[in-house]
């Protein structure tokens, strides 16, 4: 994106939101993408993703006439250094010449315990996340701005795919689903009946938000899952929070990929040069060991699960934030979405009065029978 300024409107600053590092497939090459927001005097903050190839950074090693200790020390003095620097790709490789090795080091672990290595544990991200507010220290934004996902999947036909998501960001959201979910109903007809039920259900409160709703059919869960993403990197949002993400990132992996997508080029913003387009998600741990060796399970609200992937927005886990907040006053009496709206709003999920008398999964197998255009808007509304 180019910088829409004159001197009309000048750049008042730039805001770094967060950074990505990633390498190339063939370790050649490595890149910084940078979720940027740019400034304008009249008011404007315009989102970019900014990549920096192959930045060199900076590591300190002590002269060898200074190394006369054996312990890592806290700090030590400039003028007992030496300064290098090189791409993070090479950072072990050159750590490793550095101190008199031959190059061949394979884990940060013993080499980065080296008393005469300074600098190799900070990470290029915190090098230009500080460049940015030391040049720019009075820009930033009052408040990250913030998308929701939630799926529904199917409990009728025992394959567990996604048939509905719902993508919702500021005043904008999709509805997307899978066509056989409908029956054999012609597409118009198909979301002339959803809009129908949005009305019945929430149309106060897609006018209240000025909310545009769009509706888009597709093939296969993978298609639902790419559309969703596909406005992810339209709107770019800052974060993009499931409640209970676990369950929702590997529905949409498990989509994308039996229906021959990418995970890379799903999960990646379209900007993204191909060699650095990944998908990576760290499960968190849903079990500790204590000091006498028992073992006990992790709470899922208490799991803090992880997804990378090079885009102008980062996954969140809305659940395990709600918990990790309030951690100090204690548990909780549950951490379902339905639990937690009661307790702190007042207010329950969608329902409809036809349904009114069933819970958990007897209730999705009757909307998914009888009540399919509720349905849909019953997923929207979790992503409201």
């Amino acid at each position: 994106m180019t910088d829409q300024t004159n001197q009309d409107n000048p750049i008042l600053g730039r805001e770094c939101q967060h950074i990505t590092y990633a390498t190339s497939h063939d370790n050649k090459d490595d890149a910084l993408f940078i979720k940027e927001y740019t400034h304008y005097a009249n008011g404007d903050v315009i989102p970019n993703l900014k990549m920096i190839e192959n930045m060199e950074r900076k590591f300190w090693v002590t002269k060898k006439g200074r190394r006369d200790h054996k312990d890592k020390q806290q700090w030590e003095t400039i003028d007992n250094l030496t300064e290098h620097s090189c791409r993070q790709i090479d950072l072990l490789r050159r750590a490793d010449l550095a101190l008199g090795g031959y190059g061949n080091c394979s884990t940060t672990r013993v080499l980065f315990k080296s008393p005469y290595l300074y600098g190799c544990g900070v990470k290029p991200q915190c090098n230009v996340k500080y460049a940015y507010v030391n040049k720019y220290p009075d820009t930033k934004s009052r408040l990250a701005r913030v998308g929701v996902i939630d799926t529904e999947t199917d409990v009728l036909n025992g394959t567990g795919e996604i048939i509905i998501g719902a993508f919702s960001f500021k005043d904008k959201a999709i509805v997307s689903a899978t066509r056989d979910f409908f029956g054999n109903a012609p597409d118009e007809v198909i979301e002339q009946r959803f809009r129908a039920a949005l009305e019945k259900h929430l149309g106060d409160t897609v006018r209240a938000r000025n909310l545009k709703v769009e509706f888009q059919l597709e093939d296969n869960a993978g298609g639902v899952t790419k559309a969703m993403l596909d406005k992810g990197h339209e709107w770019k949002p800052d974060f993009i929070s499931f409640w209970n993400m676990n369950f929702d990132i590997k529905k949409m992996q498990q989509g994308l990929t039996k229906y021959g997508y990418d995970l890379g080029d799903a999960f990646s913003d379209p900007s993204v040069p191909k060699k650095y387009r990944f998908f990576k998600f760290r499960e968190g741990s849903d079990k500790k060991t204590t000091h006498d060796g028992s073992v006990s399970s992790i709470n899922p609200e208490q799991q803090w699960h992880v997804v990378e992937c090079p885009a102008t927005f980062f996954f969140i886990d809305a659940m395990t934030l709600y918990w990790r907040l309030r951690i100090a006053a204690g548990m909780e009496d549950g951490y379902s979405l339905e639990a937690v709206l009661n307790r702190n709003l007042d207010i329950g999920k969608m329902g409809i009065d036809e349904t009114a008398h069933l819970t958990g999964i007897d209730l999705h197998k009757e909307m998914q029978t009888n009540y399919k255009y509720e349905y849909a808007v019953y997923c929207l509304f979790d992503a409201i």
